[in-house]
């Protein structure tokens, strides 16, 4: 697939309000990314590092809380956190854009992989935001997470503004 297939294609109607508080938390997330120390060996498990390094938390919580925000703006109604779940009932055009972004930026190879990544990091906001919780317990793994692949997915979501700008790349509002 190409980026010319998705000519039009209608988009859904979107929640303006929602979208932009949803860029708020990718803001803050990004930026957490940056205050992490982190090397990009490092993204693919993170629990070994929340002790020795700081924002990890903050990052992933504020980028999948913004994951679900971009995904719920662009549904009439939605409840819940799960990522996947909430990809799901999203319309076919974003659907296929979100992977058709991924596949094509190699950050995964096929469909297969990138419902197999999405599962990995569907649960990140409510595993994380109470993270400490687990800290003493054996569900402490359960929770890692590949940070490199939740940041590049909520870029992708974060970057999908330009496809609603006025029906820009000829995919149009329905």
């Amino acid at each position: 697939m190409k980026l010319e297939d998705f000519v039009g294609m209608p988009l859904p109607d979107r929640n303006d309000i929602i979208w932009k508080e949803a860029d708020a938390f990718y803001d803050i997330g990004m930026y957490a990314i940056t205050k992490t120390g982190l090397k990009r060996e490092e993204y693919h498990s993170v629990v070994e590092h929340i002790h020795d390094k700081q924002h990890i938390i903050t990052a992933i919580v504020n980028l999948a809380f913004s994951c679900e925000l971009y995904l719920k703006s662009m549904l009439s109604t939605a409840k819940g956190h799960r990522l996947r779940t909430l990809y799901k009932k999203q319309c076919n055009t974003i659907k296929e854009l979100i992977k058709f972004e991924l596949i094509d930026k190699d950050i995964v190879k096929n469909d297969v992989e990138f419902y197999k990544q999405l599962a990995k990091i569907s649960s990140a906001f409510p595993n994380w935001r109470y993270y400490y919780e687990k800290l003493n317990t054996n569900d402490i793994d359960t929770i890692n997470l590949d940070l490199f692949y939740l940041m590049v997915f909520s870029n992708c979501l974060h970057m999908l503004d330009v496809f609603f700008d006025s029906g820009k790349y000829g995919i149009t509002n329905k």
